[in-house]
C-alpha cells in the first residue's frame, strides 16, 4: 500500500535538491519517523517544518532535530497556522542552524537552497504542509485543506 505523504520520496528534475514527505504531525509519527531517519544512510537533510495550533511544535519537531542539519520554519497554509517566527524560535533553543520563510513556496526554495545538490530536504510537522508542497512539485492534483 502507497500513502501519499508517507515517506514519499519527490525528485524533481530541476537539478535540486530531492524531498522525503511525511505526514508526521503527532508524537507517534515523528518518533516514526525519527527512527526511520535513525536507520537511514543518506546524510542529514533540511527539515522543511511547519505546525499547526493545538500541538506543541517542540514536541514535532524535537525528535527529528539529532538527524537534520538544519531547519526552516513556515506557516501550513490554514487558518491554525502557528508563527514561524514563533516556532523558530523555540527551535533555535535547541539547534543553529534556524531558518524562516512565512510563505511555503520561499521555504521550499530556501531549504532546497540549504541542502544542495547533494542533499535533501526533509517536509513534515503539519500535514497541510505535506499536501501544500506537494501540490506545488507534483502533476498530481492535490485537494486544499479540509475542515478537521
Amino acid at each position: 500500500m502507497r500513502w501519499a505523504g508517507r515517506l514519499q520520496w519527490v525528485a524533481p528534475d530541476d537539478g535540486l535538491a530531492p524531498l522525503l514527505f511525511d505526514s508526521a504531525h503527532n508524537p507517534a509519527g515523528v518518533d516514526a519517523l525519527a527512527r526511520h531517519l535513525a536507520d537511514q544512510r543518506r546524510g542529514k537533510p533540511v527539515l522543511l517544518f511547519g505546525a499547526t495550533s493545538g500541538k506543541p511544535p517542540e514536541r514535532l519537531f524535537g525528535p527529528l532535530l539529532p538527524f537534520v542539519r538544519g531547519i526552516v520554519v513556515t506557516r501550513p497554509p490554514v487558518p491554525r497556522g502557528l508563527d514561524p517566527e514563533e516556532v523558530a524560535e523555540l527551535a533555535r533553543k535547541e539547534i543553529d542552524s534556524v531558518s524562516v520563510a512565512a510563505e511555503p513556496r520561499a521555504a521550499l526554495q530556501l531549504a532546497r537552497g540549504l541542502a544542495g545538490e547533494d542533499g535533501y530536504v526533509l517536509v513534515a510537522g503539519s500535514l497541510y504542509l505535506v499536501g501544500h508542497v506537494l501540490g506545488l512539485l507534483t502533476a498530481d492534483e492535490v485537494p486544499g485543506p479540509v475542515a478537521m
